[in-house]
């Protein structure tokens, strides 16, 4: 039996991921594999979703020993993180030692207000870590979709700095990722761990004999994954090849009808499937003669191992988050991402099985030995510890409301004054006149009663 790493842990998936969510996208059975493997290191575990009630109903069946904290009585959202901490200080008034934990390094503010509870209820006598746990640097993508001067991408890296900032260890699952991070937020490299996606161990190589012509792909149908490139790439092949040829998508999302009718378009035969249960999406990998992506941007991108596990010739665009998943030419091959780059590489696997059995063994052998469960497992073990032994070393954010640029501190007096005050009229436009008058009265009140201890404490 080994020594526990605390006596509860605590999983906070961000606001918007259920369990719902997870079956429905269906990776349920994958989380749960993790969970499993977690299980024998604490004296409970807990999980925290702000889904409503059938949260306890699919956790029951999936994993009954994992206890609950969601939103039973259907709050409204800003209700439910009020009452959250509260919630959690009661469910835990027993336990002594607690990790908490994070499944996306954004979103943090049910996680980092539940540290803050759990450690003030505690005191000096208990122990409460908090790890930012996360596959994926979420201010990219967005920054990619809406811009990087965008509203939605200063919001997001707020809330990644916040969390990264408070978090006693921050774990990513590749070395960009967390250099990214710790440039960005100037955080301590001593609290980075490398973390990387995994395949599940069972994940079988060859299962059922391959389907010639097979293409694979698998994803949300958005822009940012380019199946419209696949989709040209197979009508660009020569007419005797294309005839045998077959490009299965599995997934789900609005791009959806642009695909449908570029596809009935294109004169291929292509499939589009829904989402459907990690175990079915693994067999229809274990099937396939190329798994093809074309994504612009990945993080450490999980279909792609999970494709190569199974020995699948896989053929990737060369771009962020697939270039360091494949080593072209040894398990895999790298192309431009262009349509053209696309239709080149998979006609030659396509007219070589030899080659294209080659490459799909060399990636399952590398994907096993660097990837699977059984490996990933320590590394996801030993950030848990290092959180647990660091319990503290990170940055207390002060429950104001308000959020301000440390950058101000560096400016003249009068230049910051000018900047509190271009914040106030902003907030204040906001307001009708009856409320902007209460503020201003409160405003000054508040502020006509703030000793200048206070003011230089507060800050």
């Amino acid at each position: 039996m080994p020594a526990p790493i605390a006596d509860a842990l605590v999983l906070v998936l961000p606001i918007g991921v259920t369990l719902r969510a997870w079956e429905t996208s269906g990776v349920l059975d994958r989380e749960c594999a993790l969970l499993e493997q977690l299980r024998a290191h604490y004296g409970a575990v807990y999980l925290v979703t702000n889904g409503g009630p059938d949260e306890t109903q699919i956790a029951e069946h999936k994993l009954p020993w994992v206890g609950i904290i969601c939103n039973h009585e259907l709050a409204r959202p800003a209700q439910f993180l009020n009452n959250l901490p509260a919630r959690l200080v009661q469910q835990l008034a027993d336990v002594r030692e607690v990790l908490v934990k994070t499944t996306q390094v954004t979103n943090g503010q049910l996680a980092i207000s539940a540290v803050r509870a759990l450690r003030h209820a505690r005191g000096t006598n208990h122990r409460v870590g908090l790890l930012a746990s996360g596959e994926r640097l979420p201010s990219r993508f967005v920054a990619r979709d809406f811009g990087p001067h965008s509203r939605a991408a200063h919001e997001t890296a707020e809330r990644e700095r916040d969390l990264c900032r408070c978090a006693d260890v921050v774990a990513g699952t590749t070395r960009d990722m967390l250099d990214d991070l710790a440039w960005r937020y100037e955080l301590d490299p001593a609290a980075l761990k490398l973390v990387p996606n995994f395949v599940l161990d069972n994940q079988t190589e060859d299962a059922v004999e391959r389907v010639p012509g097979l293409i694979l792909s698998v994803g949300s149908f958005n822009q940012r994954k380019r199946f419209d490139v696949l989709i040209a790439a197979i009508s660009a092949l020569p007419e005797t090849l294309r005839a045998e040829v077959t490009l299965r998508l599995i997934g789900g999302g609005p791009e959806e009808p642009n695909l449908l009718m570029l596809a009935a378009e294109s004169g291929i035969k292509c499939e589009f499937l829904s989402r459907m249960p990690n175990r079915q999406v693994l067999e229809e990998m274990s099937k396939c003669a190329i798994y093809a992506q074309a994504s612009d941007l990945e993080g450490h991108p999980r279909a792609v191992l999970e494709a190569m596990a199974s020995g699948a010739a896989v053929v990737v665009a060369d771009a962020p988050g697939l270039s360091d998943a494949v080593q072209s030419g040894v398990t895999g091959l790298r192309v431009s991402s262009d349509a053209a780059g696309f239709t080149h590489a998979i006609g030659a696997l396509l007219a070589d099985d030899d080659w294209r059995m080659i490459l799909g063994s060399a990636a399952s052998r590398m994907a096993r030995s660097t990837f699977a469960l059984s490996v990933v497992i320590h590394q996801e073990l030993d950030a848990q510890r290092l959180a647990m032994s660091r319990c503290g070393l990170g940055t207390t954010l002060r429950d104001t409301g308000v959020r301000w640029d440390r950058s101000l501190l560096m400016s003249d007096t009068g230049s910051a004054a000018e900047h509190w005050s271009a914040g106030l009229r902003e907030f204040e436009s906001h307001l009708s006149e009856p409320d902007r008058k209460r503020f201003r009265e409160g405003l000054s009140m508040n502020t006509s009663s703030t000793k200048p201890d206070q003011a230089h404490e507060a800050a």
